[in-house]
């Protein structure tokens, strides 16, 4: 995974999963070596760096604001291609903020557009070989559920070694 300078996503952190993914994402996900936490992925690429206006972010906040706050569980892992993954439960929050984004800025579409209708996922391995990504499983599968408040999303930009929070973006009040 090559990642370019200037480029944003928008992703929503989940800093509980951490302890559970931060051993086999050092080793098997790139995004992790660059600096990327444990995250499920809203839009990647977003807007390059220069687009980032103060109006962008603006709407950045007013969008994901409109969402309320949720749970989300994660209790079984899948897989894609060349990844291991843990599946959140539910996956409509970050579906309809995806959606919402994509409204907003279609010319981001998620994953550049090369696939449709992505799955919401937290990578645990990307890259690994068939006996790691087995024993990932195993050691996610021990370890889970896990249960997460999600209460933000963030922007984050590379600036060609590494990604940092851009800025934090609220989620709102939790569904009564």
């Amino acid at each position: 995974m090559a990642f370019a300078r200037g480029q944003s996503a928008v992703i929503v952190p989940i800093p509980a999963a951490e302890p559970l993914v931060r051993r086999w994402r050092a080793k098997f996900d790139p995004a992790a070596a660059a600096g990327i936490p444990a995250h499920v992925t809203v839009i990647y690429p977003f807007l390059n760096d220069e687009r980032l206006t103060s109006d962008v972010l603006d709407d950045l906040l007013r969008i994901v604001a409109g969402h309320p706050s949720f749970r989300v569980t994660f209790a079984v892992c899948g897989n894609f291609p060349d990844v291991l993954y843990l599946a959140p439960d539910p996956e409509a929050p970050f579906r309809r903020l995806t959606q919402d984004l994509v409204t907003r800025w279609p010319e981001a579409p998620p994953y550049g557009g090369t696939i449709r209708d992505p799955t919401p996922h937290l990578t645990v391995t990307h890259g690994a070989t068939p006996d790691q990504v087995a024993k990932a499983d195993i050691d996610m599968a021990s370890q889970l559920p896990l249960t997460a408040r999600i209460e933000q999303a963030a922007l984050i930009t590379f600036d060609g070694m590494a990604w940092s929070l851009r800025r934090a973006l609220p989620l709102g009040k939790p569904d009564a």
